[in-house]
């Protein structure tokens, strides 16, 4: 077994669950970072405004076609989204 196969098989996946709230706590971000509260961000992707909440708060993950309406609506790219970032540092745009 190759060194690559190996880190493979002693890495878990990430859950379901996980990666749910990264891209939730990332689409929370954004919507701040554009300055917008969730009726307004909800407006702009024309979605009802619990649909925001239940994707902040890792509940539901949004579909790809909604995150790409997302990443245009904040300025970010679709991969930001599933990226760990430190809040310490300056917002992206």
């Amino acid at each position: 077994m190759s060194r690559a196969a190996t880190v493979a098989v002693l890495t878990p996946p990430a859950s379901r669950q996980a990666i749910r709230e990264l891209v939730g706590g990332n689409v929370r971000r954004a919507r701040e970072q554009a300055g917008l509260n969730q009726r307004e961000f909800a407006e702009r992707l024309d979605v009802e405004p619990p649909q925001v909440s239940l994707w902040e708060n890792g509940r539901k993950q949004p579909e790809a076609q909604s995150l790409m309406k997302i990443a245009s609506a904040t300025g970010h790219d679709y991969g930001w989204f599933y990226t760990r970032h430190d809040d310490s540092a300056a917002p992206a745009p």
